[in-house]
């Protein structure tokens, strides 16, 4: 039937055809408006002049496409607003060396409270990344270089055993802190990871934890495979399905409120935060002995050394082996400071070990991926020689 919408009607070189859109509206102010984004979204750039292209369009057109695709999306969305309100009508042209030292001092007082360092330097990259995609598409010919500002090193408070079991035994009444706390002492994830974590990541054949949700793309916030602990072992084991972790049988978005409630609770620093248990058992495992590669692996760092052999270093019956016992030891300490029972001690085994019809499962999964001697006096794989190549 006959509309009487506005229609946007373009050529796609692309397609070799002329195209339309409705702007769904019949009203001529408002289809100019629709118009305007459409060429902001949809336009046709080929380098040109940073006099030509307004900031403010560079920035809609990053989080239109990328930017609201992204884990951080709302991180991005704020960020750009930012950006707007400083720049307005301004050109990239416009981006002088003085005119982005005044939104360099400009950006701190935009909170209720001034920002810090590390927050404005997070505003500072969404711009940069939308300025540099544009660049690298070829649709500005040049973009300036944006600095970032000086961040003064804090020492990161570790919080003492003491703090961690005072935390555990808070949480009787808050039982998804209590689940989250203990997901965390044996894998080490970022926060949001733990809060993810669901029973098809759990392989307890292999005792391996799939940080990653099957599906989900990895980002640069690398989400490791880990072996499952004797702690996550006897925690996670029995009949549930979803999501470990739950608020009144619903997902839970972020712990930080039941932390801080925990935190009140136990009476411990404010200085403690969910960061800090991954932060602490890190420096845990360094004091301990463990060597780096392992707690890189267990945090989701990659190791230059090691970037050929990771693909296949999970299914190794050892794998991070010394990171996980010693987690293990740090939880049976943490279990003479509790009222309740975290960790069965007697069951924590000296050493990683795999029998032998699974260490078959192991090989047929990536083939043969080292030559290793079953010890029947130890009842464990003793490595004769590596093959990662």
């Amino acid at each position: 039937g006959v509309t009487d919408h506005w229609q946007i009607t373009w050529y796609d070189r692309e397609r070799r055809q002329t195209r339309q859109r409705s702007t769904g509206t019949g009203d001529f102010e408002q289809a100019k408006v629709a118009l305007a984004e459409h060429y902001v979204y949809r336009g046709a750039r080929v380098d040109e002049a940073p006099d030509a292209v307004l900031i403010t369009h560079v920035l809609m057109r990053y989080h239109h496409e990328h930017g609201r695709k992204l884990a951080s999306a709302e991180v991005s969305g704020h960020a750009v607003a930012l950006w707007q309100r400083f720049w307005g009508g301004s050109t990239v042209g416009d981006m002088t060396l003085a005119r982005i030292e005044e939104f360099l001092g400009w950006l701190p007082t935009t909170g209720k409270r001034p920002l810090k360092p590390s927050s404005v330097n997070r505003i500072l990259a969404v711009g940069r990344a939308a300025l540099e995609r544009a660049r690298r598409r070829q649709e500005i010919k040049r973009v300036p270089a944006i600095p970032g500002v000086a961040v003064t090193r804090q020492r990161l408070y570790r919080a003492t055993v003491g703090d961690i079991a005072r935390l555990l035994m808070a949480t009787d009444k808050l039982p998804h802190v209590r689940r989250w706390l203990i997901g965390s002492l044996c894998t080490l994830a970022r926060p949001e990871a733990v809060l993810e974590l669901a029973r098809p990541q759990l392989d307890f054949d292999l005792r391996r934890i799939d940080l990653n949700q099957p599906g989900r793309m990895q980002s640069h916030k690398h989400r490791p495979v880990v072996p499952m602990t004797e702690l996550a072992f006897q925690q996670m084991s029995g009949d549930w399905t979803g999501l470990w972790i739950t608020y009144r049988a619903k997902p839970i978005a972020d712990i930080k409120m039941g932390f801080h409630r925990a935190r009140e609770r136990a009476g411990v620093s404010a200085a403690v935060t969910p960061y800090t248990v991954r932060r602490t058992l890190s420096t845990e495992l360094r004091r301990r002995g463990v060597p780096p590669w392992e707690i890189a692996g267990f945090l989701g760092h990659s190791v230059r050394e090691y970037a050929v052999t990771e693909e296949y270093a999970e299914y190794a019956p050892d794998y991070l082996g010394h990171a996980a016992r010693e987690l293990d030891a740090y939880a049976a300490e943490l279990q003479t400071h509790l009222d309740f029972e975290l960790l069965r001690t007697s069951r924590v085994p000296e050493k990683c070990s795999t029998e032998p019809e699974d260490m078959e499962k192991v090989m047929s999964i990536k083939g043969e991926i080292g030559r290793r001697e079953w010890d029947r006096t130890t009842d464990h794989f003793h490595v004769k020689e590596v093959l990662y190549h």
